[in-house]
């Protein structure tokens, strides 16, 4: 009997063992379940800031609207001077009819030599400003400089009001640049060619005597 009862509270044992170490597993699973939510909840906002549209970048909202203004002009080609600019800066310089032009190049504004075109405009027509100071084309198109080159044009009577302004090859995508009153005329500061002219704001031909 006693051997019998002995087996019985084994099984008794055994039993409840078996119920407990089933109970602590399913308790054991739970926090992970929650653990995993937890995880899948902590990154939805950052999936949801990635998914935004591309139209709520203001750098694409510029590239898609390019400036529409756009500058009409022949060129004085018998006019145009050629130097050779490296690091150590320089400058080279025109003329037409009465317009004097200086493009002065920084020190460490070109990492290598570079051949520099300055060739005066002729003719000029656009909507932002008529160019009374005169304008000139400058090359290599697409030129960027390290420090920006200074543009003088001298010789005509300064209007009040007067604007600067530069533009791409072709005379498109014409934007409004500072221009700052010197001795004679005004200076232009010049980031990059293609183009640069200053005089009053409105439309008009460029006004210039002819080169004798």
């Amino acid at each position: 009997m006693t051997r019998f009862l002995t087996r019985r509270r084994m099984m008794v044992v055994l039993l409840v063992c078996a119920v407990t170490s089933a109970s602590c597993g399913s308790a054991s699973t739970t926090p992970a379940t929650d653990q995993t939510a937890a995880g899948t909840n902590t990154l939805h906002p950052q999936s949801t800031a990635d998914s935004r549209p591309e139209s709520d970048d203001p750098r694409a909202a510029l590239e898609a609207s390019p400036n529409p203004a756009t500058i009409d002009y022949t060129l004085d080609s018998q006019s145009a001077r050629t130097a050779t600019i490296d690091g150590s800066g320089g400058e080279v310089a025109a003329s037409f009819g009465d317009v004097n032009m200086r493009l002065i190049i920084e020190a460490g504004a070109l990492l290598e030599p570079v051949d520099i075109t300055i060739t005066p405009l002729a003719t000029a027509h656009s909507e932002l400003v008529d160019l009374t100071l005169g304008g000139v084309e400058l090359a290599p198109a697409g030129l960027i400089f390290a420090t920006p080159a200074r543009l003088q044009l001298t010789g005509p009577e300064v209007p009040k009001d007067v604007i600067g302004v530069n533009w791409e090859t072709t005379g498109s995508e014409v934007s409004r640049i500072a221009a700052t009153t010197i001795d004679g005329g005004v200076e232009l500061m010049v980031a990059h060619f293609s183009g640069a002219g200053a005089g009053a704001p409105g439309a008009g031909p460029i006004t210039t005597s002819t080169p004798t």
